[in-house]
């Protein structure tokens, strides 16, 4: 059980480490998404910006959880 919680604190920091960086990239170049997007649309629409390029995939992988977990989020709030 310990090592699960430490697995999730460690995604928890490098999310919060990324995330707004990450957010800024969607913001200002005014990307949109659904919550249908998968995991290769994600990476190829993103991929054209330095600074997402060169991210580890584990940290792809953790942004495009994090923005589909909000996409799903705010489409039940409809």
């Amino acid at each position: 059980m310990e090592f699960y919680e430490d697995l999730v604190k460690q995604e928890k920091d490098l999310l919060k480490h990324h995330k707004s960086s990450f957010k800024n990239i969607v913001k200002q170049n005014s990307i949109r998404m659904g919550s249908e997007t998968v995991y290769s649309q994600f990476n190829a629409t993103l991929t054209p910006y330095t600074w997402f390029e060169q991210q580890p995939e584990k940290i792809k992988v953790l942004l495009y959880e994090y923005y589909v977990y909000k996409i799903n989020h705010k489409e039940l709030e409809k």
